[in-house]
């Protein structure tokens, strides 16, 4: 949805499955929406998913998990999941607990002061990978 007002977005031919990740101490994309260091104004990140939610006919009561912490490492991570969607395209953002503007999973490719801190408590490339893997053979007919 990016800047541009909600009403002016245009609605995908089908429904798109989505999943996101976000720190809640993202110093550059601040996960309560707002104005991003670069000027733009955006969405919040339960405000995205929620979004998208009602694009593809979600139900729009999530279901909310928390994920175990296993690493330590000051970030905790809960799962906010939309279902019900149509042609099973189902929304799903991971809320990171402490964490700023990195890949979770990945390395600290610059200092926390700058991008905040990274959570080893998940990998995102393998939980997009089980996502989508999950959702192919219904977008491959």
């Amino acid at each position: 949805p990016g800047s541009r007002p909600s009403a002016e977005v245009p609605s995908p031919a089908r429904p798109i499955p989505v999943i996101g990740f976000h720190g809640d101490s993202d110093p550059l994309v601040p996960y309560q929406g707002g104005m991003s260091k670069k000027g733009a104004i955006i969405l919040s990140a339960e405000g995205t998913a929620r979004f998208w939610a009602q694009k593809n006919g979600c139900d729009l009561s999530p279901q909310k998990q928390d994920i175990p912490d296993i690493k330590n490492d000051g970030t905790t991570i809960s799962i906010i999941h939309y279902s019900g969607c149509r042609d099973n395209a189902d929304v799903e953002l991971y809320r990171i607990e402490n964490a700023g503007h990195v890949w979770p999973g990945g390395a600290q490719y610059l200092p926390e002061r700058i991008i905040g801190k990274t959570t080893h408590n998940i990998n995102a490339s393998e939980l997009i990978w089980e996502f989508f893997k999950g959702h192919a053979l219904k977008y491959l007919e």
